[in-house]
C-alpha cells in the first residue's frame, strides 16, 4: 500500500482550504458582528452566492436540453415544486397519524381490561400450567 501523502500546497488546494476556513468562521455567529463589518460580510458571502446562482443557471440550461424516455429532465424549479409537494404530503401524513393516535387513545379509554382469574391458558405468568 502506498502511504505517501500528496503535496497539498498547490494554489487550487490552498484556495479551497482558505474558503473552508472562511466558511468555518461564519459558523461562530455570535462573534461574527464583532469580527466583520457589513462590507466584509457582503464580500465574504458574494462569491458563494454567485457560485450557487451559476450552478442553478447551468442546471436549468442543461435540464432544458435533456430528454429522457421518462420525459424532460427536471430543472431547479421543478425540483423545488416537487420538494414542496413532498413536504405538504409529509404534513398530511403527520396529521393522519396524530388523528389515528387520538382515536386509538379514545378506544383504549373506553375499553376496560377484564381482570383474569387463575383459569385459562395463561395463569400465574406461565403459558401452560404445570400440574404435579
Amino acid at each position: 500500500m502506498n502511504t505517501q501523502v500528496k503535496n497539498l500546497s498547490s494554489p487550487a488546494t490552498g484556495f479551497i482550504f482558505q474558503g473552508i476556513r472562511r466558511m468555518s468562521q461564519f459558523a461562530q455567529w455570535g462573534t461574527l458582528r464583532s469580527k466583520f463589518s457589513p462590507v466584509a460580510l457582503g464580500r465574504a458571502l458574494l462569491l458563494p452566492l454567485l457560485g450557487i446562482l451559476a450552478f442553478l443557471m447551468l442546471w436549468q440550461v442543461a435540464a432544458s436540453r435533456i430528454d429522457t424516455s421518462l420525459g424532460q429532465f427536471p430543472g431547479p424549479m421543478d425540483t423545488a415544486r416537487q420538494a414542496q409537494g413532498l413536504y405538504q404530503e409529509y404534513l398530511r401524513e403527520q396529521q393522519k397519524a396524530e388523528a389515528f393516535l387520538q382515536r386509538q387513545e379514545q378506544r383504549n379509554a373506553v375499553t376496560i381490561p377484564m381482570p383474569r382469574s387463575g383459569s385459562g391458558p395463561i395463569s400465574g405468568g406461565r403459558l401452560f400450567s404445570t400440574r404435579s
